[in-house]
């Protein structure tokens, strides 16, 4: 995983899954980024093909806390596995989701 802030707009770019075992390098780059008060935040799923439930769990706080801090979240470049999995969940009326066609 890894962060990056270009002007107002901060992107996390994930790696192949996000799962529990990811959650302190998770929140601690959220955090980071958040520090920089971007007007939008990026969630990069570039070659991820798995989220589990603690991952799903992850970008709802994300969500909230982007929310407090008047941030939009946007999930970019989304694969066909993982996009599976958001429309199960409803992620898809919760997230602006770009995936990938």
């Amino acid at each position: 995983m890894e962060m990056n802030l270009n002007g107002s707009t901060c992107t996390l770019r994930l790696d192949e899954e996000l799962a529990f075992k990811d959650h302190a390098r998770f929140r601690e780059l959220v955090k980071q980024g958040m520090q920089n008060k971007p007007n939008d935040f990026h969630i990069d799923f570039t070659g991820t093909r798995f989220v589990d439930s603690a991952g799903l769990g992850m970008l709802m706080l994300v969500r909230q806390e982007a929310g407090e801090n008047n941030c939009k979240v946007k999930l970019v470049q989304v694969g066909h596995e993982v996009m599976d999995i958001f429309r199960l969940v409803k992620f898809t009326e919760l997230f602006d989701i770009n995936a990938v066609a």
